[in-house]
């Protein structure tokens, strides 16, 4: 009877697991599906290949597909914070900048990962392939190693010190990293 559940319990599980948007889930669901077929070789009375199945399609091949994708599976994003565009509020990021990123990643089924750095190590990291994009449109050109494409700038920044007593202040622009 067991033998019986299992064998109906089988397509519907692997129909779940290719139907599966995030790329874990759908592992997950692949290794459910060798540990059943696994329990229905068993319940068929073929111990060796059931121990086989256990062991290399249940263990070993989810094992490797979840290295695989450890990497793959992630979008990992460094930004320096800018209050309104992406910055830390508690436990949780906000900001319009962060809004876009997290819609993105949802779109192309991927976690979001967001690393905060100082301003000058968003562009190594993005360099040195370490992040996949930097906050700000900074991503690395696949043609050329340390190359970047960036977003033209819109404003330059600027910090404005005023003296007491002076009628112009002086400007001291933010260096550029």
């Amino acid at each position: 009877m067991a033998r019986w559940i299992l064998l109906a319990l089988l397509p519907v599980v692997a129909g779940i697991s290719l139907a599966q948007s995030r790329r874990l889930a759908a592992i997950i669901g692949m290794g459910l599906f060798s540990l059943m077929l696994a329990a229905t070789y068993l319940l068929m009375h073929a111990p060796d290949v059931a121990i086989t199945e256990a062991t290399i399609g249940a263990a070993l091949v989810t094992a490797i597909y979840i290295l695989a994708i450890r990497r793959t599976g992630r979008l990992t994003v460094v930004a320096d914070e800018v209050p309104g565009l992406i910055a830390r509020e508690g436990d949780h990021i906000s900001g319009l900048e962060y809004e876009i990123l997290a819609g993105f990643a949802k779109a192309q089924g991927l976690d979001l990962s967001i690393q905060f750095v100082p301003l000058r190590r968003v562009q190594w990291l993005v360099a040195h392939r370490e992040a996949d994009m930097g906050a700000g449109g900074i991503i690395p050109l696949p043609e050329a190693d340390d190359v970047l494409a960036t977003t033209p700038e819109h404003l330059p920044t600027g910090i404005y010190a005023f003296e007491p007593n002076t009628v112009r202040p002086s400007v001291a622009f933010a260096p550029d990293y």
